[in-house]
């Protein structure tokens, strides 16, 4: 179990001193991402500060810092994985404090070897390649291999090593609960070899060049594996090992120069191919200068020049014609020259660390003195206020989100929504103030423990604008208590998930947050706050009892509904207040079943998926969470899925 906030120097304080601190880093980041990659394989990888592994009943603890920002986990399990995407947290937000589960689907597990033509290879890659997801992993000394928590479904894969060609796999199954053994065995390599030069015909030291098959089936499965790369050297020669037989397309780029055109070459089995010249121009330039808002140059501020598809777009081409794309780093006079630019226009940006983006579209080719200036600070401030009254709210969570537009494939547009950034904020008159963010129209949502979500929609920013004044006027959300019971003993029953649902049809849950859903305590009683005035129902779901729904229950605005008691049975009986009603003998319901991970795994992190804001057993301790993990089983039959997958039977 790892604890994520997605900011690398909190995730990974270890391997950013590895790596010079956070500055060296941060400009790694901007200006050189492959060198910073190999410098983080070279220290031993990113090594995570905040992780655990669980013990075997499933429970985990901890230790975070008392001041973490928003986070969220990150799950490594053997024959289990998460198949939804993740949720964000508070450190000082019910699920911290009552403790979390985490929800794992049944998964596969894919192992093998690597074998060369002289035995086991070391260093080998291989990539399980999916329509919708990828896993790649480094064999080891030996050439064993192992990824965990594969989702079922079928596969390709595809393994490669130093002086061998690839070898691909098709229609491989992963099974839930099941290794599938897939072994390789590589065959000599194939080879491209040559040299790049410019228009004057002298070799370019240090050109990328790359050779990729034209079977695009091949190529897809390929991905994933560094596959047919490398860098020129003295005289601009190069040489591409580690192929395979067939047609491949080759190609040439270079700092300065235009990306030489595609060759087809055909590689012949255990051969190479040699005297193969790509040849690079120097193609159109644009230069200028970059400065802050008071006029002063900035140094080392990284500049791109790019042609730009979406005008192409307007002129009926679906690409353009000849795409590039050069950068560059400026100088302690803010000045910078591309060279190597296709047919413009171009699309132009300059990003520097304290500094927010800035763009200039519709570029003209050769462009000589182009001025590129950061400008203030752009952002929102304002305050949060609770409604009627006017008290401010001390502590709350901020997030942004925004329509976006797009075309399909016939050239349709539609829209979908975009989650942005959030951020938690805390002050005792309630003022907030978040510099740093884009310019554009959004929606701003808050939320507080114990208040009803607000969104301000259509917030509109300009670049260079902190917009002041936002108000955010939070209702009193209602609160419904109650308790949890078993049939026919009236006995309490802890650990039972109970969730707002407000649809009639397929009892659409509302969310999993604090405000929507809490976990029964030992004497099986339960609170959910905050939420919205108007009708729903209540659903409980636990391991060991059968999952079932209340009946229309009613709450006004600020309001409290007290005494609501959810009796649950063994085996399909249920009751509850306000409303009982027995299964029909013609349908009986069937029991939510899950059991705990019998032993923590290694291999693949998918993005988790947290039901629930409490765990089944677990405290907060400080600064240490505790929780549980729960591994889902997929039933047989036609069981109903609820915290997990439904047997057809009750247990």
């Amino acid at each position: 179990m790892t604890v994520r906030t997605w900011q690398k120097e909190l995730d990974f304080p270890e391997t950013i001193a590895l790596l010079g601190g956070p500055a060296a880093t941060a400009r790694m980041t901007l200006h050189d991402r492959d060198g910073l990659e190999a410098k983080v394989r070279v220290s031993g990888g990113w090594r995570p500060a905040h992780r655990a592994e669980a013990a075997p009943d499933g429970t985990f603890e901890i230790a975070v810092p008392t001041d973490l920002p928003s986070f969220g986990f990150e799950v490594e399990a053997e024959f289990a994985c998460f198949t939804q995407g993740g949720d964000r947290y508070e450190i000082d937000g019910a699920e911290a404090k009552a403790g979390f589960v985490l929800e794992l689907e049944p998964a596969g597990k894919i192992e093998g070897s690597i074998t060369g033509p002289s035995g086991p290879v070391t260093g080998a890659r291989v990539a399980v390649v999916h329509p919708t997801r990828m896993f790649r992993v480094e064999a080891d000394a030996s050439g064993r291999f192992a990824i965990l928590g594969v989702p079922p479904g079928r596969y390709r894969a595809a393994a490669l090593a130093e002086g061998c060609a690839p070898e691909l796999r098709e229609n491989i199954d992963a099974l839930s609960g099941t290794t599938t053994r897939v072994d390789f065995l590589l065959h000599r390599e194939s080879s491209i070899s040559g040299r790049v030069v410019g228009p004057s015909g002298d070799g370019i030291v240090g050109a990328r060049v790359g050779a990729w098959p034209e079977d695009l089936e091949v190529a897809s499965a390929l991905n994933g594996i560094s596959y047919g790369a490398s860098t020129s050297g003295r005289e601009g020669r190069f040489r591409i090992g580690s192929l395979r037989h067939g047609t491949h397309k080759t190609y040439a780029s270079a700092d300065g120069f235009l990306r030489s055109s595609s060759n087809s070459v055909e590689v012949p089995p255990a051969g190479g191919v040699e005297g193969i010249v790509l040849a690079l121009a120097t193609g159109h330039i644009v230069a200028g200068r970059v400065t802050d808002a008071m006029g002063l140059p900035v140094a080392d501020a990284r500049v791109t020049a790019e042609t730009d598809p979406d005008l192409y777009d307007k002129r009926g081409s679906s690409k353009p014609p000849v795409y590039s794309r050069q950068s560059c780093a400026t100088p302690g006079d803010g000045t910078f020259r591309l060279a190597g630019l296709g047919e413009g226009p171009y699309v132009v940006r300059a990003e520097a660390i304290g500094h927010q983006k800035v763009e200039k579209r519709n570029v003209a080719p050769d462009t000589e003195r182009l001025a590129l200036v950061f400008g203030a600070a752009t952002g929102i401030a304002g305050v949060v206020r609770a409604a009627p009254g006017g008290e401010p709210v001390r502590e709350f969570e901020a997030s942004l989100s925004w329509i976006v537009t797009m075309r399909d494939a016939s050239g349709a547009p539609f829209e979908f929504r975009r989650d942005g950034p959030s951020r938690a904020f805390r002050s005792e008159d309630g003022a907030f103030e978040w510099s740093g963010l884009e310019p554009g129209v959004f929606d701003l949502r808050i939320r507080s423990g114990g208040f009803v979500p607000e969104t301000l929609r259509e917030v509109a920013v300009t670049a260079g604008e902190v917009r002041r004044g936002l108000e955010v006027r939070l209702r009193p959300g209602a609160v419904v208590t109650g308790t949890v019971r078993e049939r026919p003993s009236g006995s309490p029953v802890p650990g039972v998930l109970v969730r707002v649902v407000t649809r009639e049809a397929g009892m659409d849950p509302m969310g999993s947050g604090p405000e929507t859903s809490a976990r029964a305590e030992e004497d099986g009683s339960f609170s959910i706050g905050g939420l919205e005035p108007g009708f729903f129902r209540l659903r409980a779901t636990h391991d060991a009892f059968v999952a079932e729904t209340t009946d229309v229950l009613e709450v006004a605005e600020g309001g409290a509904l007290d005494g609501v008691e959810i009796r649950l049975g063994r085996g399909g009986a249920w009751m509850a207040s306000r409303g009982a009603r027995k299964e029909s003998p013609k349908r009986k319901r069937t029991s939510s079943f899950s059991r705990r991970m019998s032993s923590p795994g290694r291999g693949s992190k998918p993005r988790p998926t947290h039901r629930g804001t409490s765990a089944s057993r677990g405290s907060s301790r400080g600064d240490t969470w505790s929780g549980s993990t729960r591994e889902a089983r997929r039933g047989r039959g036609r069981g109903r899925k609820c915290a997990g997958w439904s047997p057809p039977t009750p247990r």
